[in-house]
């Protein structure tokens, strides 16, 4: 196990390398990055608009954003019940009722973390064996990239 985490981390690590010190693939990732954040927070927003609710732009993405951060502390996947809290209480915070705000984060987390955990399930035996053929306990990300 503890050969598994540090061959992860050392995989990480040179991957960070290689994202700085190759400039152009900085150049791609972060404005991909920055696209992707935007349409996240669209999404939250035309929830929002299927509700009948107008909130603010502004204060969608802030409350996505931490949400998104604070998701990650628990270390369970797509931040199980923490998104979820902190998405309702910070949209209630704001001034959206928590009869809408509770409604709107579920339907929000269906359509972003359960209809993609879903799909990827469906697909997996089809698309993903080749990948699960190579995992195992002992291997690193590099034996899995250089097959």
């Amino acid at each position: 196990m503890e050969k598994t985490i540090h061959d992860n981390i050392f995989g990480f690590q040179e991957t960070m390398k290689v994202l700085i010190s190759n400039r152009k693939v900085l150049y791609y990732t972060i404005p991909l990055s920055f696209v992707i954040w935007v349409f996240e927070i669209m999404r939250v927003y035309i929830v929002f608009l299927a509700f009948g609710a107008t909130l603010n732009v502004i204060v969608i993405g802030e409350v996505f954003i931490i949400a998104s951060l604070v998701g990650m502390i628990p270390l369970l996947p797509g931040g199980l019940g923490a998104v979820d809290g902190v998405m309702v209480g910070f949209y209630s915070k704001a001034g959206i009722s928590l009869s809408l705000a509770a409604p709107v984060t579920v339907i929000e987390r269906l359509i972003s973390f359960w209809m993609a955990t879903i799909i990827g399930l469906v697909i997996l035996p089809h698309y993903g064996s080749s990948v699960l053929d190579k995992i195992s306990v002992g291997t690193s990300a590099e034996s899995i990239d250089n097959p």
